[in-house]
């Protein structure tokens, strides 16, 4: 959900509502994350390429994306008791 909450800062902080309510925003998302991913010209918008992890070839090195600074002291997502 990292990702996610990157792009759709409604996922920083602790969903307050239903949870039927929570599951529409969240397919939501998932959703329109799908479309940005597929669209090339919202690909080039939501997603340029530093966004998101990718590996260095070179020496199969993984390089993080943008989007784990982004999120670091977010308090969304977070299992409680």
């Amino acid at each position: 959900m990292g990702l996610l909450a990157s792009v759709f800062r409604i996922f920083r902080k602790p969903l307050i509502v239903k949870p039927s309510t929570a599951e529409d925003i969240t397919l939501a998302c998932v959703y329109l994350h799908n479309f940005f991913r597929r669209n090339s010209a919202a690909k080039q918008l939501r997603s340029p390429p530093e966004t998101l992890d990718f590996e260095n070839t070179d020496d199969d090195t993984a390089i993080e994306g943008e989007w784990r600074r982004e999120i670091q002291n977010d308090s969304g997502m977070v299992k409680t008791s």
